[in-house]
């Protein structure tokens, strides 16, 4: 009977002691995945986002180095007229969102707010091109191709979620 009683507190030792070591493995795991997101996040910063597609494209389209140089310069100019007009749109937005929080909405107000909406997008759309054009001009025929992929690939994706497709994959030159 002693020798039950024994194994029995043996078997109880042995399962606070496995649940101690789970309870601390699963403490140390989520400690290590907080951390490492930590750690992601100080390179989510908008800037270190149009080095990387600067590397990106240089991969991609197999730039040289005077090409990228000239694709830096390009992009640099180009975010910064997208982002005024960006910013501009967001402002719209939350005119034309505070608009229809009015108990009586003002529905000339919001066709208004949303003609310029719609402005604003051409005028991004038209950017865009342009900044497309003057890649172009900088590409051999073949990076064209490629460019062409890319810039076709991201117009169709725009203002859908990406749910886990790969819209970087290399496409046909149509």
């Amino acid at each position: 009977m002693s020798y039950f009683k024994n194994t029995n507190n043996l078997l109880i030792l042995a399962i606070i002691v496995l649940l101690v070591t789970n309870i601390a493995t699963i403490a140390t795991i989520f400690y290590h995945k907080k951390e490492v997101a930590t750690e992601m996040n100080c390179y989510q910063k908008p800037y270190d986002k149009k080095v990387r597609f600067g590397h990106f494209m240089q991969k991609r389209l197999n730039l040289t180095s005077e090409q990228n140089e000239k694709f830096g310069q390009l992009r640099d100019k180009y975010h910064e007229k997208g982002e005024k007009i960006t910013d501009e749109i967001h402002e719209n937005r939350k005119l034309l969102y505070i608009e229809l929080a009015n108990e009586q909405v003002n529905l000339d107000s919001t066709a208004a707010i949303s003609d310029r909406i719609g402005h604003l997008h051409s005028q991004l759309k038209q950017i865009s091109i342009q900044h497309y054009m003057e890649m172009k001009k900088i590409c051999t025929p073949e990076q064209q191709k490629e460019l062409y992929n890319l810039f076709r690939d991201a117009f169709e994706r725009e203002g859908r979620p990406i749910n886990g497709r790969n819209f970087h994959k290399k496409g046909e030159f149509n």
